[in-house]
C-alpha cells in the first residue's frame, strides 16, 4: 500500500486514504485544520492552527508569534447523495488553553484536481511527459461528475462558514477519501461510493 504522505496520491484501487484539509478565512482570521486517518480512524495527523490576518503584507511580522495551535479537533460530515463528496461539516476545535470553537460549513461549488493532474490516468501530477511540449485538453461536465472514477476523488469544495448560527466567513475543504473507513462504516468493497 502506498501512503498519501509519501506521494500525495493513491493511484489505484487497493490503497486506503482519509485525508481532509479545511481552510477558512473569517472575521477571526485565517485557519487551516487537517486530518490524515487510517481505515480504523486512527490519526497519523490531526492538527492545525488559526492565524491573524493583517491589513497589509508589511504589517505581518517575520516569525509570526500569534498562531493559535489546534490541540485536537473532531468532525461530523454530510455527503452528497451516493458519493463521498462532502456537502456539509461540523467541526469542534480545541486549543491548548482549553478554549473550544464549534464551526459549521456548507459546501457549494467544487473543483476537481484531475484538471491539474491528481490521479489522472495519463496526466498524473508531476509525471514527466518527455522532452517535447505536449498540450491536450479534456472537457467534462461538473454538473454530472462520475464519482466512481478514481481521478474524481481528490477535490476542493468552496464552503460558507458559520459559528453560533451566524455566517462568519468562507473557505474550502480539500478531500481525498478512498477505501474503508470504520468511523463512517465504509467497507472495503465500496472503495469510493457510499
Amino acid at each position: 500500500m502506498r501512503l498519501f504522505a509519501e506521494n500525495h496520491t493513491t493511484a489505484e484501487k487497493g490503497g486506503q486514504i482519509f485525508w481532509m484539509n479545511v481552510v477558512t478565512l473569517s472575521e477571526h482570521g485565517y485557519s487551516v485544520i487537517r486530518v490524515l486517518d487510517d481505515a480504523d480512524g486512527k490519526s497519523h495527523e490531526r492538527t492545525g492552527y488559526f492565524a491573524p490576518v493583517y491589513n497589509a503584507p508589511a504589517d505581518a511580522p517575520i516569525g509570526e508569534k500569534n498562531l493559535q495551535h489546534v490541540e485536537s479537533w473532531s468532525f461530523d460530515l454530510d455527503f452528497f447523495d451516493r458519493t463521498r463528496r462532502i456537502s456539509a461539516g461540523r467541526y469542534e476545535v480545541k486549543f491548548a488553553d482549553g478554549k473550544t470553537r464549534k464551526l459549521t460549513a456548507r459546501a457549494s461549488s467544487s473543483f476537481w484536481y484531475a484538471g491539474i493532474g491528481y490521479n489522472h490516468e495519463r496526466w498524473n501530477h508531476g509525471l514527466n511527459q518527455g522532452p517535447a511540449l505536449k498540450v491536450e485538453r479534456e472537457d467534462w461536465s461538473t454538473t454530472d461528475v462520475d464519482m466512481n472514477r478514481l481521478d474524481r476523488q481528490m477535490l476542493l469544495s468552496v464552503i460558507v462558514l458559520e459559528e453560533d448560527g451566524k455566517p462568519i466567513g468562507f473557505g474550502h475543504t480539500e478531500q481525498l477519501l478512498m477505501g474503508p473507513y470504520k468511523p463512517f462504516n465504509w467497507p472495503a468493497d465500496l472503495y469510493v461510493g457510499l
